[in-house]
Parts: structure tokens; C-alpha cells; sequence
């Protein structure tokens, strides 16, 4: 990428360069992408490689080609599918409910889970997404899923797209720490966020394909057993929160990416994470 092209994706995402963001490392300029939570991890890193640093995060370096398909291609979601929030649906909806700080410190719901793992993945391949014995970190971003059913909140459960898992008690409540294998979709805690880790960096993921590792149905008219219209929001960085009109199925996981289903009515205004700590 030349520096022309990290100043076209940092103008996409709202941002400008200046170069005071680099820190001095034992490998050179690092940026630290965990101590800056109001960037995105892709923008920061941009950041990084504007100003002559080595991307870094979380002990893995982040290829030039990885940023690139992180946050320059498209800059985002398709917009062909997504329709601004009217206001007949604004007027109406009801505020989502006060959340406790999980273990990632993102809030978990208040409501039971939406459904178990009793037909959840055991290892074998499902969509094209492997589940290997180490976690893969060559794409590690993080997508944060709220579902409501008839407006009560329903959780998503931790060990999804970790067979076996061992899940030991941590400030904020249980947090998976192993398994026997990692499938590139997984969750570590009962709070929504999808760990999003790809040995490649060309792979695109789609909440369907999550969901086909947690073995339940979902389309327009079902979110697992919950059955109904749904109505899907879509939240990512530097774009307003909108409605997708698509396949649920479809919905894009991306980094800081923002999904919500509502089953039903009422509807629920879009839960937003106002802190995604150290994801």
C-alpha cells in the first residue's frame, strides 16, 4: 500500500494522519492498538503504517495485504442492503435494557440464552471454517451480536465454536479459556462478542455460518426456536446504525461491527457497546 492509499482508507473512516501515535519499541515504532479505544484496531493500524511504524497487535504482525482487506476494501459493509433507520419504526421502539460488564467488559444481557449446544459443532468442518487445535490469529477481529425475542433480551452462549471447552470464573462472570479444538468463529463468554480469528486473510465471514456452528436456524422469519419477523440492524465503524434488509444469514462479521436481531415485536432500539475494552 502506498501512503496515498492508508490516507484514502483513513479518510473512508473518518480519520486523518498525524504522527504522534507511534510509541517506541523493541522492534522499532509500535503502535499500541489495545490502549486505544477510540480508534478502530484496522484504523489504528493504518496509522501505524502511514507513519512508517510496524503494525502490531496482540503479538502478531498484521501484513500490509491484511489491513488492506481489513478496512480499504469497500470501507466497509455493502450499503446496497442497508436502509436508514425511519422513523416510523424510531418513534416506536423501546430502549434496551441496563447491562452488566462481562469478562471482556462489554455488558452481557439480563435474559436466559436464546437456545443451548446441544446441536452445536463438534469439531468437524462446517461452512468451510475448520476447527483447529491452536486459536488463528492472522485476522483477529471482533463482532458484538445482541438478540431480543418479543423485546426481551435473550444471550448467546459462551463455548460456541469450541468443543470441549473449559470455562474457568473470571471477574464478570464464566470465560472459556481452552477446548479441544477452535473453530475461526467462536465465543469465549456469554456477551455476544464473536471472536473472529482466520488463517487467511481473504476469508469473509457472515453471521450465518456462526450460526451454522451453534447447529439453530436462522432466516427472516426464525432466530433458532424464536420465530416471527426479524428485523436486523447493522452498526460499523463511521457509519450510522441501519437496517439491513437482506438474508440474515448474509450479515457481514467485521471488526467492531455491530449486529442486532430483533424477533418480533416490540422492537428494541439498537443496543450500542460503549466499551469494547481490549477487544
Amino acid at each position: 500500500m502506498t501512503t496515498e492509499e492508508v490516507d484514502t482508507c483513513l479518510a473512508a473512516a473518518g480519520h486523518t494522519y498525524t504522527p504522534n501515535w507511534c510509541s517506541s519499541g523493541p522492534e522499532g515504532y509500535l503502535i499500541d492498538l489495545k490502549g486505544r479505544e477510540g480508534l478502530q484496531n484496522e484504523v489504528a493500524t493504518i496509522w501505524a503504517i502511514r507513519s512508517g511504524a510496524k503494525p502490531y497487535r496482540a503479538g502478531a504482525k498484521y501484513s500490509y495485504s491484511a489491513i488492506n482487506a481489513a478496512l480499504c476494501a469497500g470501507s466497509g459493509p455493502s450499503s446496497a442492503l442497508l436502509e436508514p433507520i425511519p422513523s416510523s419504526l424510531s418513534s416506536t421502539w423501546v430502549q434496551p435494557p441496563t447491562e452488566t460488564p462481562g469478562p471482556e467488559r462489554v455488558g452481557v444481557p439480563s435474559g436466559p440464552p436464546l437456545e443451548s449446544l446441544s446441536n452445536a459443532a463438534t469439531g468437524e468442518t462446517v461452512d468451510s471454517i475448520e476447527c483447529q487445535t491452536n486459536e488463528q490469529l492472522v485476522i483477529h477481529v471482533h463482532t458484538h451480536l445482541t438478540i431480543f425475542v418479543n423485546g426481551q433480551a435473550r444471550g448467546i452462549p459462551y463455548g460456541i465454536g469450541i468443543p470441549g471447552f473449559q470455562a474457568v470464573q473470571v471477574s464478570g462472570g464464566p470465560f472459556v479459556e481452552s477446548g479441544s479444538c477452535f473453530y475461526w468463529l467462536h465465543t469465549h463468554s456469554n456477551d455476544g462478542i464473536i471472536h473472529v480469528e482466520s488463517p487467511s486473510v481473504t476469508d469473509q465471514f457472515t453471521l450465518g455460518q456462526f450460526f451454522e456452528e451453534w447447529g439453530i436456524p436462522l432466516s427472516s422469519t426464525e432466530v433458532g426456536s424464536a420465530t416471527g419477523m426479524v428485523t436486523a440492524f447493522l452498526t460499523a465503524p463511521g457509519y450510522q446504525t441501519a437496517v439491513y434488509t437482506g438474508d440474515p444469514r448474509n450479515l457481514p462479521l467485521g471488526n467492531h461491527y455491530e449486529i442486532q436481531l430483533d424477533v418480533g415485536t416490540p422492537i428494541v432500539a439498537p443496543f450500542k457497546v460503549t466499551n469494547w475494552g481490549r477487544l
